[in-house]
């Protein structure tokens, strides 16, 4: 059986070799990160969902959310660690199981119509 594959745009570094284990204890693979380019299809190919660091520049963030749109993959925008300040909880690449199972629940759920919120 093969692990659910997420795919993560974000600079090289985003994800420490913890993370990336404890995801892979959780069955999941991790793809990247990659370079925040048009993504290549083969990346893409039987992709769970799609995981964007939103530090990244904006409107190279928001042409890839339309790509995503455009072929119905659930994508969710990323932090490497929740800031105390924070009103909302951000979705966190950690760790934490409940990090992890959180952004998976999401992405589940994640259907964007055609409208970016």
């Amino acid at each position: 059986m093969q692990h659910p594959k997420v795919v993560i745009v974000a600079a090289a570094d985003f994800v420490s070799e913890p993370v990336r284990l404890a995801w892979q204890r959780a069955g999941v693979e991790i793809v990247g990160p990659v370079a925040p380019v048009p993504l290549r299809d083969d990346l893409l190919q039987d992709a769970f969902g799609v995981l964007m660091d939103v530090t990244l520049e904006a409107e190279l963030l928001f042409a890839q959310s339309q790509v995503l749109i455009e072929r119905d993959i659930p994508f969710l925008f990323v932090v490497r660690q929740a800031r105390p300040e924070s009103v909302m909880d951000p979705f966190v690449v950690s760790d934490d199981p409940q990090d992890i199972l959180a952004i998976f629940e999401a992405l589940g759920f994640e259907r964007h119509e055609g409208v970016l919120h």
